[in-house]
């Protein structure tokens, strides 16, 4: 498949992604297979055939707050909860500050071990 730029259809959909307005399925039914990703037992795999977008979306704390509390409404589960934190640090169209440690970290806790790792990040055991 043949690298294009992203339309502005697709790039609300994945902003829509990014806020929970749109589920993983109907984010990858508007991509129409532009974006490949697999979830095996041991690691995830991702492909993307859209050029770089400019400029990308941005990620931030509010946004992992917004995926924390959907969980904790019952809004989401924590499969999806997987799914969403795996696709956005997978794909390059979206982007969070350098210094944003707490952000990447939250996003690493939560698509490695869901809402689980996300609490062991927050509440590490005592030593």
């Amino acid at each position: 498949m043949e690298r294009r730029p992203i339309s502005e259809q697709e790039r609300s959909a994945l902003e829509g992604f990014l806020r929970l307005e749109v589920s993983f399925e109907q984010l990858l039914a508007e991509l129409d297979g532009m974006i490949e990703i697999q979830f095996l037992p041991t690691q995830r795999l991702f492909t993307s055939h859209f050029e770089l977008v400019e400029p990308p979306i941005r990620v931030g704390p509010a946004d992992v707050d917004r995926a924390i509390s959907a969980y904790r409404t019952g809004t989401i589960d924590d499969r999806t909860l997987v799914r969403w934190a795996t696709m956005l640090i997978l794909n390059d169209a979206y982007l969070w500050d350098e210094d944003d440690d707490e952000t990447v970290d939250a996003l690493h806790e939560l698509s490695i071990g869901g809402i689980q790792g996300w609490e062991r990040l927050r509440n590490p055991p005592a030593k």
